[in-house]
């Protein structure tokens, strides 16, 4: 059975086989009157809209009270390391990541940094990464102006259901009427060290109990949302010592958990679609291939652990949809190889690892990509440990 270009395709394992969607629940409706647990409500104010369209770009401004010479060379190099592109020139820089820019520049007190960003939400983050990056190395953090809260939001744990061999769907319930308009892709679990509490908004930012770097923010998809904004869906990939699977091991119904959200940008959209990546990209596949109109075309590569992990999904009937079981002798960067680029517009996409991702950026280049054609995504880094404050558990809290 096919509806307006979309159908079901036949499964199929390496040769390809596409897969089942779910609907999409994006529309604004009536509020469902969830109310968040007054003893666990948030304490970072819930004031962030998205920006419409003729308004300014959110923007903050700080100043790090330190010498040029200090700050810039290692906020450079720490740019680079998260796959940033950095311009250097005498007494500044500019650091440009895909939605949102960074300058610092010297000043008779210091430096001042600049953020811009399309969204007020990574404004919020850019000032953590910032902040993080100034208090380990500077023991200090700038002095913020301009800033608007990051949004976060105060869930409730409704059900962990075990998906396949390495994923579990995790839904949680609460006050999601910020991520309605569909334009946010992603949210980040919000899990502190032992014993601390909620983070709050201060005169600087948000004050992180325990220091930023003791609290793991790992971002997410959305994989359904209810129309009316009273719960979320995401799919968590299972891995030894990650904290979202250990949380997903022991969790209960009922308990709190802290998002912050929404945040990041869509994979554009094209009249061709190339879309490449292991299983920590996987949701964000198949969110755009939800989104692709009906009359799209193009070719998706998913790399997973076991040929059980494979999800049934529909797609635009000219959309071929790959899964490759690890092991076949296949990574990210054949699977890029591999994709038939046709001439005309066209827009691909590739998350995995980040050495693969970096790789990946040359590869297209040399495939004829533009820089407008083609983006590359770092979802996790090998051999990455995370600090020994993030390791530790917090106690389990109850919603209600």
């Amino acid at each position: 059975m096919r509806v307006a270009g979309r159908g079901l395709a036949p499964v199929r394992f390496v040769p390809p086989f596409a897969p089942v969607r779910k609907a999409r629940a994006f529309d604004r409706a009536p509020a469902c009157g969830y109310t968040r647990p007054a003893s666990h409500e948030p304490a970072v104010p819930h004031r962030l809209q998205p920006r419409t369209g003729g308004s300014p770009m959110p923007t903050a401004t700080g100043m790090l009270p330190y010498g040029a010479d200090d700050v810039l060379p290692p906020l450079a190099a720490q740019a680079r390391s998260l796959d940033a592109r950095v311009e250097e020139r005498s007494g500044a820089l500019t650091i440009q990541a895909s939605a949102a820019q960074v300058t610092a520049t010297a000043h008779p007190r210091g430096v001042q940094l600049t953020i811009t960003a399309a969204e007020p939400g990574l404004v919020g983050e850019l000032i953590d990464l910032l902040n993080g990056f100034c208090t380990a190395r500077f023991q200090a953090a700038p002095q913020w102006t301009g800033l608007e809260p990051p949004k976060m939001t105060m869930t409730e744990l409704v059900s962990i259901t075990p998906l396949s061999p390495n994923f579990r769907r995790v839904r949680l319930k609460g006050d999601f009427s910020a991520f309605l308009d569909g334009k946010g892709l992603h949210f980040r679990f919000v899990i502190g060290p032992e014993g601390a509490d909620w983070p709050r908004m201060g005169e600087n930012g948000v004050e992180w109990p325990g220091g930023v770097d003791a609290w793991h923010r790992p971002p997410y998809t959305i994989s359904a949302l209810d129309p009316r904004g009273c719960w979320l869906e995401t799919d968590v990939f299972l891995h030894e010592g990650g904290r979202v699977t250990d949380w997903t091991e022991t969790a209960q119904p009922g308990e709190a958990m802290m998002i912050a959200g929404p945040g990041g940008k869509a994979v554009r959209q094209a009249p061709w679609l190339g879309l490449v990546g292991d299983e920590t990209a996987l949701p964000v596949i198949l969110r755009t291939l939800q989104a692709a109109a009906p009359g799209t075309s193009g070719q998706a590569f998913i790399l997973v652990p076991d040929r059980a992990d494979a999800q049934p999904v529909a797609c635009p009937e000219g959309v071929d949809v790959t899964w490759v079981e690890r092991g076949a002798g296949q990574d990210l960067l054949a699977l890029l190889r591999r994709l038939s680029l046709p001439e005309g517009p066209r827009s691909v996409f590739l998350a995995g690892e980040r050495a693969e991702a970096m790789a990946a950026r040359e590869i297209a280049a040399g495939m004829g990509l533009g820089p407008d054609e083609f983006r590359a995504a770092s979802y996790w880094t090998q051999g990455w440990v995370p600090p020994e404050s993030q390791r530790k558990p917090r106690p389990r809290l109850q919603a209600g």
